[in-house]
């Protein structure tokens, strides 16, 4: 198993809103290097003892490049915060566990020792993609800002940025 290759970070670049209550977890890994990637996941502030709220993601390889294979897994819940951590298999049957930026043979039992899910992903900071919109590539093109010969002043061309609630 190539731990060198393991990539995971968590922020807005791994883990996602995808929409409410609905996330997606990546995580890199050396190409053909996993039989399995699995999620491991609990509420931070639900202590076991009175609620068990752990759950297993099988992680399905969603692409690969030249030298990496890229494991993804969509998880739904509803908690105030999540921990998570990933169990890897590589294909001589050697298991590993990943959590907050560390590998470890024993699994991670204290939610201190594992990712913690951003709680920059609330809903209001999703990108909606309106339906007409959707599966498409949309071009923004200004012109007036790189073809023309004289200046122009901000105030007469700039407007503020729209939102994506606005004109849907």
């Amino acid at each position: 198993m190539e731990l060198a290759a393991v990539y995971h970070k968590a922020d807005k670049s791994c883990c996602y809103a995808l929409e409410k209550n609905r996330f997606l977890f990546r995580i890199r890994v050396k190409k053909g290097d996993m039989v399995s990637v699995i999620l491991h996941s609990q509420d931070k502030y639900l202590p076991i003892s009175r609620q068990d709220t752990r759950v297993q993601t099988v992680m399905e390889r969603a692409c690969s490049d030249e030298y990496s294979d890229y494991y993804e897994a969509e998880l739904t819940f509803q908690v105030v915060c999540l921990r998570y951590f990933f169990e890897l298999t590589d294909f001589n049957g050697e298991r590993v566990f990943f959590a907050n930026y560390k590998f470890s043979k024993e699994i991670a039992t204290d939610t201190d020792q594992m990712f913690d899910c951003p709680q920059n992903l609330r809903e209001e900071e999703r990108f909606l993609v309106p339906e007409w919109a959707k599966n498409k590539v949309v071009y923004q093109i200004f012109p007036s800002r790189f073809a023309s010969s004289k200046e122009v002043p901000d105030e007469l061309w700039y407007k503020a940025p729209m939102g994506h609630f606005e004109n849907l």
